[in-house]
């Protein structure tokens, strides 16, 4: 995400939808570099480079960790299918093996919330069952740092 200008222009070009757009959308089957220039409203121009990592699947990109302190960056900890039709079950355990999390819904995550309390700042354990559009069964399963 581009961001602080008036003008935009992504290379290459060809993968995204529109490549003079602040977050243009791209759909790509091999990972890509991308620059950007961004022009300011002073006529100052900026460059930045980002690459994009294309994730095949089936998986869950999850993050190893999250600071749910309310200032709207990172503030609930969920797994992002890639490949995934459903998700059977979403499950994170305190270090005493509490259960202090559980969904099946989709893209629905913790707050770091426990029993309507602040969860205490350390490693948890998740797990994950989804099933991909083949019908294969997918678990996963790693921890996450909560940081207060």
């Amino acid at each position: 995400m581009a961001s602080g200008g008036v003008n935009y222009q992504w290379t290459p070009a060809a993968p995204l939808n529109l490549s003079t757009a602040q977050n243009p959308l791209a759909t790509l089957q091999n990972d890509q570099q991308f620059v950007v220039r961004v022009t300011d409203i002073g006529g100052c121009i900026g460059y930045d480079t980002v690459f994009v990592q294309v994730y095949t699947g089936p998986t869950y990109h999850v993050p190893n960790s999250f600071t749910p302190n309310n200032d709207g960056l990172n503030d609930v900890f969920r797994a992002i299918p890639v490949g995934i039709s459903y998700t059977e079950w979403f499950r994170v355990f305190n270090r005493y093996g509490e259960l202090v999390f559980s969904t099946n819904q989709w893209l629905k995550g913790w707050d770091g919330f426990f029993k309507g309390t602040t969860a205490q700042a350390g490693t948890y354990v998740w797990m994950i069952k989804g099933v991909d559009k083949n019908g294969k069964v997918v678990e996963m399963k790693g921890t996450v740092l909560l940081i207060r």
